[in-house]
């Protein structure tokens, strides 16, 4: 099976205020909104940034949302950035709180890396280093932050 990643979703209370808080602090672009209409049990806005992220933001209306709300959901959208202590610098400007400080963190690899697969994280082989922060938008979502280290 091949498999890509095409998107991530994220419920919002307020699309608004998410389409504000992506596109101004952490600078996607949007592609486009689904008007709303009263037949539609969703709302949605698409933005992507320019190292091809696409994030779909859905506000779910009525009957819709309780059913949503009892859905699983992803505890948390990883974002890998060069420098940490630059994109956290920048998000406190932003007035985003930290759940979590930057730490560094090592993680024991139980085996290395299979050569095709190389290219997912920066490893010796034996350990993952990493520097992680963690943050919420505007809905609750959650988001960590990671520098690798290695």
């Amino acid at each position: 099976m091949d498999l890509t990643v095409s998107h991530y979703d994220v419920h919002c209370d307020d699309l608004t205020e998410a389409t504000r808080f992506y596109t101004e602090v952490l600078g996607f672009d949007c592609l486009f909104a689904t008007p709303p209409h009263d037949e539609a049990p969703l709302d949605l806005v698409w933005l992507a940034n320019d190292n091809g992220v696409v994030i779909e933001l859905t506000h779910e209306k009525s009957s819709y949302a309780a059913e949503a709300q009892n859905r699983a959901s992803l505890t948390h959208i990883a974002l890998r950035t060069p420098d940490l202590d630059e994109a956290v610098a920048w998000l406190k400007s932003q007035g985003v709180e930290f759940e979590v400080e930057p730490r560094e963190i090592v993680l024991p690899l139980d085996r290395p890396l299979p050569e095709k697969h190389r290219h997912a994280f920066a490893s010796d082989g034996t350990t993952l280093p990493l520097r992680v922060s963690f943050f919420r938008g505007p809905s609750g979502e959650r988001f960590e932050l990671l520098e690798e280290l290695g």
